[in-house]
């Protein structure tokens, strides 16, 4: 009973924990996080953040260089469109392969077990007099 209440303690502990680091992440907005990826890349600007909210010229920069983000997210995604298609194929092609191993194993069943059924004897009943 005691090794039970431990491990219930620790139990709870981990899910604590886990809970803690999720909060504790990076928020996402839309599926965006605020900090870049990597170098390189621009950044997704949040547009509630700053006093220039009031600014239009600085509003169509922002807008420009969120649309240049988005932009590049969408050209990842058509990479993976060409994935997809690919994977498709192979996908039909072991289907067709699979469906023709499946006609080899039903033939060869077919050539084994014969086409006429198999004469069983003594299955009947035996009386005083077949004895």
């Amino acid at each position: 009973m005691f090794l039970i209440n431990i491990l219930i303690i620790i139990f709870l502990f981990l899910t604590i924990y886990q809970v803690y680091l999720e909060i504790s992440k990076n928020i996402l907005i839309e599926g965006f996080t605020k900090t870049a990826q990597n170098g390189n890349r621009s950044t997704y600007k949040d547009y509630g953040s700053s006093d220039s909210a009031t600014n239009a010229l600085i509003l169509s920069q922002q807008n420009a260089g969120n649309i240049s983000f988005l932009k590049q997210q969408v050209d990842e995604l058509e990479g993976l469109n060409t994935q997809v298609k690919e994977l498709k194929q192979e996908v039909t092609t072991m289907s067709t392969q699979m469906n023709q191993l499946v006609e080899q194993q039903a033939t060869y069943a077919a050539a084994l077990a014969g086409s006429k059924p198999v004469d069983v004897t003594g299955t009947t009943t035996a009386t005083s007099t077949n004895v």
